[in-house]
C-alpha cells in the first residue's frame, strides 16, 4: 500500500513513505550557516535517531540529537559558532536508514 505525506517544511516536501528513505527527511536554515541554524527533520513513525555533523574529512564532530522522537516534524538549534568555515554534513540515521544534507558555514 503506498500513502503519502502532504506537507512542506523548507525544502522538504511530498515525502513518500514508501520513497527511497521511507519517509525519513531532513534540512537546515538557514544555507550559509554563520553562527546558527535550524535542523528540520521529519519521521513517519516514532524513532529512535541520530542527528550527527561531520566536517569535510568525514570526522562527526558534533551529535544534535541521539534519542527516541515521535512521528512528525521536529526542529533542533544547531550552534556553530566552535566551528572553521567549510563544508558540514548533516546526517539522520534511523537503524540503518541514512539521510543527509549539506551546509556551508562561513565565518
Amino acid at each position: 500500500m503506498f500513502r503519502s505525506m502532504a506537507f512542506s517544511i523548507g525544502s522538504i516536501s511530498g515525502v513518500r513513505e514508501n520513497g527511497p528513505a521511507g519517509g525519513y527527511a531532513i534540512t537546515n536554515f538557514p544555507n550559509p550557516v554563520s553562527d546558527a541554524a535550524t535542523i528540520r527533520f521529519v519521521l513517519p513513525i516514532r524513532s529512535f535517531i541520530k542527528i550527527t555533523i561531520a566536517d569535510e574529512l568525514g570526522r562527526e564532530v558534533n551529535t544534535l540529537a541521539w534519542r527516541s522522537f515521535e512521528a512528525g516534524i521536529h526542529t533542533i538549534p544547531f550552534n556553530a559558532l566552535q566551528l572553521f568555515s567549510g563544508v558540514y554534513t548533516y546526517t539522520l540515521k534511523v537503524g540503518k536508514v541514512r539521510v543527509s544534507g549539506t551546509m556551508t558555514i562561513v565565518k
